[in-house]
């Protein structure tokens, strides 16, 4: 095969996997679908006050006279507030346009609304969190009016509020409070404050210096990737959505899809679960509830899409496929894709925008998406043997093909002798459990604490049946630091 014909086949399956990314995008999720809400009408959360109603001392000392600044002084200063109202390029362009008059009357409008929250009991990002620290009772009801408030704030207030709060340790204090949360379990209230959480670490990640933040903490995404709990549906759909959208950073040194990956690996290994994505297959079990089946299905996109490396694309999707979503796919999944071209719908799904599809339209979405980034691995891994066709998830396809592709090699007799080794597995419970391990090693899904523990017990168990304790003396001699 030529050099050019190397670099074709390159651009072209790079073209393919970011349309695949692309369309991931654009039928899946933004995480700026926040709306501008009211504050709170409590004595404790803030006032109800109009800026028109400023003192003529208060506007003296607190506002600057606009009317006393040349035309260049109100356009560096309009050009800080559109950076500080955290738009974007698009969006400043039609505003920079604006007469000269009209920009003055924004900035009036801009200084007196920042005026009128520096009169709240909660002047700072750091009066938040002060409160939240002294807050010890998940269950109090002020806490949760508290987080509310300060979800609205990040959601409403200019950026360099947002960043303000995430400097005076506003990110740490979320964390804690989010994992007094999970103590609480099976708690109404410390599930309403969970979710008012996971709300404010979206809003503060709407920003890049919020992102930065919660990258730059080594804990922040294993303690969200905690939130991913199938028993409660709306906290997961939402957390499913924001670590999906992580996945697609990659800039700046970061990689939000290997953050995103080893966050789910951290909580997956301290909460003892034998598989880590257990709880996205177990979201999608939920046939009631097309949502948490949507965010659930983006997430597994952007886990494997997100990816440039083809083996380890291959890897993941084995991994989801192992751990039960074979079954989903064959049983639901599948004729799910198929109803809808039954019923010539495919052309009329594919042609209206992501705003009006419904939720099992955009559910159609991602699973075209998996089928197609699916079949195009496939293609690419047949290319690779010369275009042989045969069934991935056949066992003697496999097996013929590995055992054609070390043929005549020195690697023919290693081959041979690992299935030598294979059928002298002597017949009993330890170490069948051992070679479960082994083949679990090789698949990244070995657990040192889960896989050891389950065989001490399991080992034990075949030495009490069997009335000898000569297993269980080989568990002690033999384990993660033995020399055996």
């Amino acid at each position: 095969m030529s050099d050019n014909h190397n670099t074709k086949s390159k651009d072209g399956k790079k073209n393919k996997k970011n349309k695949l990314v692309s369309r991931l995008v654009n039928h899946g999720w933004s995480w700026s679908d926040h709306t501008s809400l009211n504050r709170p009408n409590s004595e404790e959360f803030g006032t109800n006050y109009d800026p028109n109603t400023m003192t003529a001392d208060e506007r003296h000392m607190s506002l600057p006279n606009l009317d006393q600044l040349t035309d260049d002084d109100i356009n560096v200063q309009f050009e800080s507030m559109l950076d500080d109202m955290n738009l974007t390029e698009e969006k400043k362009n039609p505003l920079r346009t604006q007469r000269i008059e009209t920009k003055r009357t924004m900035l009036s409008s801009h200084y007196k609304q920042k005026f009128a929250s520096n009169r709240s009991r909660f002047v700072s990002p750091n009066d938040y969190v002060k409160y939240i620290q002294e807050t010890a009772d998940i269950t109090s009801d002020k806490l949760y009016r508290c987080i509310e408030s300060l979800r609205i704030e990040l959601t409403n207030k200019p950026v360099s509020w947002v960043k303000q709060f995430g400097q005076n340790q506003g990110l740490q204090c979320l964390l804690s409070v989010l994992n007094n949360c999970y103590q609480c379990h099976g708690s109404r209230q410390a599930n309403k404050v969970q979710h008012e959480c996971i709300k404010c670490l979206k809003a503060l990640m709407n920003n890049t210096a919020g992102i930065n933040q919660v990258f730059d903490h080594k804990e922040a995404l294993s303690i969200l990737a905690r939130s991913l709990d199938p028993m409660q549906i709306t906290v997961m759909s939402e957390v499913a959505e924001l670590l999906a959208a992580l996945c697609l950073v990659n800039k700046d040194a970061i990689n939000g899809h290997d953050k995103v990956l080893e966050a789910m690996t951290i909580c997956a290994e301290n909460n003892h679960f034998e598989h880590r994505f257990s709880p996205i297959i177990e979201g999608m079990k939920n046939e009631s509830n097309v949502s948490l089946r949507l965010a659930c299905m983006q997430l597994i996109n952007a886990l494997i899409t997100n990816n440039e490396d083809f083996d380890f694309r291959l890897h993941l999707r084995n991994e989801f496929f192992r751990e039960g979503f074979y079954d989903l796919w064959d049983d639901t999944l599948l004729p799910l894709i198929q109803r809808h071209n039954d019923n010539d719908t495919e052309e009329l799904v594919n042609n209206k925008s992501s705003v009006s599809k419904t939720p099992n339209e955009k559910l159609v979405d991602m699973i075209l998406v998996f089928n197609n980034a699916k079949d195009e691995d496939f293609e690419e891994l047949t290319q690779r043997y010369e275009n042989i066709r045969f069934e991935l998830d056949d066992n003697d396809d496999c097996f013929a093909l590995i055992k054609n592709s070390v043929k005549g090699t020195p690697a023919d007799q290693h081959l041979l002798s690992i299935f030598q080794h294979l059928l002298l597995i002597r017949d009993d419970l330890y170490s069948r459990q051992l070679f479960r391990i082994l083949f679990r090693t090789l698949n990244h899904q070995y657990d040192y604490i889960f896989d050891w523990t389950m065989l001490k017990q399991k080992a034990a168990q075949s030495a009490a049946q069997s009335g000898g304790a000569s297993s269980n003396q080989n568990v002690n001699q033999t384990g993660p630091t033995g020399t055996r």
